[in-house]
């Protein structure tokens, strides 16, 4: 019993002493990434949510980016309404390519801000079918990813393979991939403070035309930045 007292006294003075503080948890949401010397912050990497949201107030948002350049964004805020009361967006894919500019209203876009170290993100998005039909639940879409301004994962020739989740009625597919090995984006003490802006376009390959819907609770298409595991395809930047 004496023994364990003085040990129990040991260590009260020891985090006690000057300099010497006990590790504390992350916030929630958040964990340690790399190493840190003793006494120094480690560096944070915090999971966030996000959400596509419509752009302006027109539903064929081609029209929106094309005649307002008003690129559809993403915050915090999960959709409200459901489809069945008029909720909603979207873009729809032509068999006119948009080459190598998303921004000119032919592909599904998304751009907008996240905050503080960055290593991956999953985005989670949802196609009406319109075109040919496909044999299986696998499909290649071309995606074209930017970070402040700086392709990451340049627009490929030949498309990423990517599973199809169809919903319970089969009136709309959903494709989850996640953008991972991002490198130079992490070096921040705590969670970091630069604001980047990414920007997320996705087109369908060859013929397999859609629509790219969101902004209901139907289809909650958005982004998640620092998932505690990756979901879906993977996507490494080059």
């Amino acid at each position: 019993m004496r023994s364990r007292t003085i040990v129990t006294i040991v260590a009260l003075a020891v985090t006690a002493l000057p300099g010497i503080a006990a590790h504390e948890a992350p916030p929630e949401g958040c964990r340690e990434t790399g190493t840190h010397a003793e006494g120094e912050e480690p560096r944070l990497i915090c999971t966030e949510a996000n959400y596509f949201h419509c752009a302006g107030d027109l539903k064929l948002q081609n029209a929106e980016i094309i005649a307002n350049s008003n690129i559809p964004s993403w915050d915090t805020t999960p959709p409200a309404g459901s489809v069945t009361a008029g909720e909603g967006c979207g873009t729809y894919e032509t068999l006119l390519t948009s080459g190598d500019n998303p921004y000119n209203g032919m592909d599904g876009i998304w751009e907008g801000t996240f905050t503080g170290n960055l290593e991956s993100f999953t985005v989670e998005v949802h196609k009406i079918d319109t075109g040919t039909s496909r044999v299986d639940d696998t499909e290649a879409a071309l995606l074209w990813i930017r970070i402040d301004g700086v392709d990451v994962v340049a627009r490929q020739a030949d498309g990423t393979p990517m599973a199809a989740e169809r919903s319970s009625t089969g009136a709309s597919i959903k494709y989850t991939f996640t953008v991972t090995g991002l490198q130079g984006y992490n070096l921040e003490r705590g969670a970091g403070t630069i604001e980047r802006t990414i920007t997320i376009g996705v087109r369908s390959f060859a013929n397999n035309q859609g629509a790219w819907v969101w902004d209901t609770t139907e289809v909650p298409a958005g982004v998640t930045f620092n998932p505690a595991s990756p979901a879906g395809t993977l996507v490494f930047p080059g």
